[in-house]
């Protein structure tokens, strides 16, 4: 007698080359590195990885070296996305990509104050968890799995990026 029961009792193992051709895949084929998706997607894919303490290698990483080394540049020329270039940059050195653009970036970030101009409460909270990751910010941190936080945010009073002056 068969079943249309699938069983999920076995853990799939993917093979390691399957894990880097996705990798490449979203890195070099699904969309144009420029574009804002892309960077969505690779920042969403990314901090997944980095979060699971998933174990790449080489190969697995190559797919990202290039954009990795070009981050501060495109930072310069596309501010308005430097959550995404910081998540980048933060979770591929978190995945064993050597560099320290991460620390870079996190410090631009701090010193120019973006967390503040952010009108978006979920905006400035994500902007502090990525600078608590490299112990900016002010954020109180506490680590969890190889380098997510969990961070302890009070409330701020909504203020006007320009004037400073609470908004109600």
């Amino acid at each position: 007698m068969s079943s249309n029961v699938i069983s999920l009792s076995r853990r799939q193992n993917p093979k390691a080359h399957d894990r880097g051709a996705l990798l490449h895949s979203f890195a070099k084929m699904r969309r144009d590195p420029n574009d804002v998706f892309w960077l969505k997607e690779n920042a969403e894919l990314l901090n997944i990885l980095e979060c699971s303490a998933s174990m790449l290698d080489s190969y697995d990483l190559s797919a990202y070296a290039q954009i990795y080394d070009n981050l501060p540049k495109r930072l310069a020329f596309f501010p308005q996305y430097y959550r995404f270039f910081a998540s980048i940059a933060l979770d591929l050195e978190g995945l064993g990509l050597a560099g320290d653009h991460a620390e870079n970036i996190c410090a631009r970030i701090d010193q120019q104050g973006l967390v503040n101009a952010e009108l978006s409460d979920l905006q400035r909270a994500e902007t502090t968890r990525l600078l608590a990751r490299r112990g900016m910010g002010g954020a109180k941190r506490r680590t969890y799995r190889r380098d997510c936080t969990a961070l302890s945010i009070t409330a701020q009073p909504l203020r006007c990026p320009i004037t400073k002056w609470p908004m109600s």
